[in-house]
């Protein structure tokens, strides 16, 4: 008896105590982050670069050689397919192809993407299709295509990934799917990715290499209602909650999605952030659920919301 006949007033008296505090002030929050690129720029989260119209004008290609071997087109490359698995064209480079219609030349050639930001993230990763084929020798191994980050906006690379290996079937399906961890470059700007085709030896008459369909996947990680990504849910999660329904700043740690700009996790659709029950808004009823959380109440969700303080991949 004495339980409920506490749980009966808390609420309205804790939600009055938040709001006297709310009007006091908190210092303003961080810009949420920006709109979504279009589909010819690699961003975060954005469409992948599917190289339908060909190579994006905001992805250099570079001829070291400068004897024609370059990422070009599946046409322009003189291959027949799209042999990733991808639908349509992709980025493709051919030695074979080049050496029979021209005799045999020396290449390395790179694909830049464009320069994007991880500097609203905590974690991302680059995912594409590839179909590789490497020619190896007895003694050594000729041709390398290498994925490189530069963290300096073009000056100086560091190597992701080195392969010397066949990825997929010759000139066949099924191509690779590639997934590669970006997450310690995670809160930086400026970042571009290439792939680099090359064969560091003389006399190079090698196979080809193709990517499609490539997809930059960034997200932060945070207990589910964890309002400000502080690591935790609690009452302060439930006073920013309702200073951002009444149009006050707040503050958040970095990286943090903005209360109410929408964010996905794995097993859920686009909600806003801060939306704990999942209504589909963010409203002063999640603040007083998240202080209920916090004070070890129970608390009623949607059947498809997150446990409130599971750790949660934030998609934005």
């Amino acid at each position: 008896m004495s339980c409920s006949i506490w749980r009966l007033p808390i609420v309205p008296i804790l939600a009055s105590i938040i709001v006297l505090i709310a009007i006091a002030g908190l210092p303003a929050e961080h810009a949420p982050p920006a709109s979504l690129a279009a589909v010819d720029s690699l961003a975060c989260n954005g469409p992948p670069v599917s190289f339908e119209t060909g190579i994006p004008p905001d992805w250099p290609v570079i001829d070291n050689e400068g004897a024609g071997v370059i990422w070009t087109t599946v046409a322009g490359s003189g291959e027949l397919l799209n042999y990733t698995g991808g639908e349509g064209d992709a980025a493709s480079v051919s030695s074979d192809i080049f050496n029979e219609n021209n005799g045999q030349t020396e290449f390395d050639t790179e694909l830049h993407s464009n320069s994007f930001s991880l500097a609203e993230y905590g974690d991302a990763a680059i995912r594409y299709r590839a179909n590789y084929q490497h020619l190896s020798e007895i003694t050594y191994e000729r041709d390398y295509l290498d994925l490189e980050i530069s963290a300096g906006a073009g000056a100086g690379w560091t190597t992701l990934t080195s392969w010397d290996e066949d990825h997929g079937t010759h000139r066949n399906l099924p191509g690779e799917n590639v997934s590669t961890d970006l997450t310690p470059y995670a809160g930086m700007p400026q970042l571009i990715l290439r792939w680099h085709y090359y064969d560091p030896h003389k006399g190079d008459n090698d196979w080809y290499a193709q990517i499609d369909d490539t997809q930059l996947f960034c997200w932060v990680t945070a207990p589910f209602g964890d309002a400000d990504c502080s690591g935790a849910v609690n009452a302060t999660d439930a006073l920013k909650l309702l200073r951002h329904n009444s149009e006050l700043s707040i503050s958040q740690f970095k990286p943090c999605p903005g209360i109410g700009v929408s964010v996905h996790t794995p097993v859920t659709n686009s909600q806003p952030m801060g939306d704990i029950d999942c209504s589909g808004a963010v409203d002063s009823v999640d603040a007083l659920k998240t202080l209920r959380y916090a004070a070890g109440l129970s608390v009623s969700q949607s059947a498809q919301c997150p446990a409130i303080g599971l750790g949660a991949d934030l998609y934005f």
